[in-house]
């Protein structure tokens, strides 16, 4: 009530704590970055809601929790300044790629995914980051589409290459550094959706990296 900002548009939902400047989202949200800048102390997004930042937004937070089977998705060259995040209870954090991010904590647990766009590599620079037993970053088939980049085939049902030669693939069709590797997975010439090659991730860890999950 009496708060600045106007997100979203028809069928969202969101709860503001004046006293606190927190955010409490459990339905749909999207932050639109013709109504920003935004910065809160909080951002709690629960319930198995889903958010949305548009391209441009610059969103500042003390901490952002997601949890209950939510997701929150960052698009295009947003400003993101949020020292604390965390993942929790079978949700969902997606990056752009194309963001500009300050991060100092980000904590995967519960069953929960980090990933990023399809095309687009992911660089994580944190201090301190943790994946749980049961959680990852995933960046499987967020690469080339099917049948592009530097080591697509020429033929039909041919694989991929990148490291390694892809099955019936040319044998000077590999690329990429293998002690430094910092390009995306080639997609192999078919038409499904696993045709997609793996996404490129690279990951600094100032202070403690905890990973007894999947990367």
């Amino acid at each position: 009530m009496g708060y600045a900002y106007e997100c979203a548009g028809n069928g969202t939902a969101g709860l503001f704590d004046t006293k606190n400047n927190a955010l409490y989202i459990s339905s749909s949200w999207r932050f639109g970055a013709s109504e920003g800048p935004f910065n809160f102390n909080r951002i709690v997004v629960t319930n198995g809601a889903h958010v949305e930042v548009e391209d441009g937004v610059q969103l500042s937070a003390h901490e952002l929790s997601i949890d209950s089977a939510s997701t929150f998705s960052i698009t295009g060259s947003s400003v993101i300044s949020i020292p604390t995040i965390s993942v929790d209870d079978n949700s969902t954090l997606t990056f752009s790629g194309r963001e500009s991010l300050t991060l100092d904590t980000l904590s995967v647990t519960g069953n929960s995914t980090i990933s990023v766009a399809q095309g687009s590599p992911l660089f994580l620079h944190v201090r301190d980051l943790t994946v749980s037993v049961d959680s990852k970053i995933s960046l499987d088939s967020k690469g080339y589409s099917g049948g592009t980049g530097p080591g697509a085939p020429i033929e039909y049902y041919d694989g991929a290459s990148h490291g390694g030669v892809g099955y019936y693939n040319s044998a000077t069709s590999t690329y990429g550094s293998i002690t430094e590797p910092v390009d995306m997975g080639s997609g192999g010439n078919g038409h499904h959706s696993y045709a997609q090659g793996g996404g490129a991730l690279k990951i600094i860890a100032d202070g403690t990296f905890i990973l007894d999950g999947a990367v």
